[in-house]
């Protein structure tokens, strides 16, 4: 319910079938309008929707190799501009189907979702995490200063990997990968 019409008048009699009948017109009128009003809402909502799931994997909620299309070259761009230096890393996790092999599906997505969490909480909100697929993840890292501020991120991130997973069950497990 959008909203009600109530119509005040001094008397019944004022009220006489061809005012009814225009009032009822009016709110049949209102009614519509509304109702588009909502259905344009959600609409665009459902647009959003679609277009965050085209750029995003859905389990990991990372970007996705579209949109690591869209955003690699855009980076490049900032980083010949700026005269900084980017990086472009390609994690791949060390022994994960056997893990997904010996726990199930449900523990190799929890896995993945825990890996991905990590490597957002690893980087700057500025840089970019994306799962290509499988276990492969891809890092834009940009405005790295040098060698040794690519090595401290590299090593944050190989840290935060390794850290402990608990699974369902009480069973934890370590992941591990390659970063290149």
């Amino acid at each position: 319910l959008w909203a009600f019409l109530v119509v005040v008048a001094a008397s019944e009699s004022d009220l006489d079938s061809q005012v009814t009948e225009v009032l009822t017109h009016l709110g049949q009128l209102v009614n519509r309008s509304l109702a588009q009003l909502d259905l344009r809402a959600r609409l665009a909502e459902e647009q959003r929707r679609n277009t965050y799931l085209a750029y995003h994997d859905p389990l990991t909620n990372l970007a996705n190799r579209r949109a690591v299309e869209a955003e690699l070259p855009k980076a490049v761009g900032r980083a010949e501009r700026h005269q900084q230096m980017l990086a472009v890393a390609l994690l791949d996790l060390d022994n994960f189907k056997p893990i997904n092999d010996r726990f199930g599906h449900a523990a190799g997505d929890h896995l993945l979702m825990t890996i991905a969490a990590r490597l957002k909480a690893a980087i700057r909100e500025t840089d970019l995490a994306a799962r290509l697929g499988g276990d492969e993840f891809l890092l834009i890292l940009e405005d790295i200063e040098d060698d040794t501020g690519l090595a401290q991120v590299l090593d944050r991130v190989a840290t935060t990997i390794r850290q402990p997973i608990h699974l369902d069950g009480g069973v934890e497990v370590h992941a591990n990968g390659s970063i290149g």
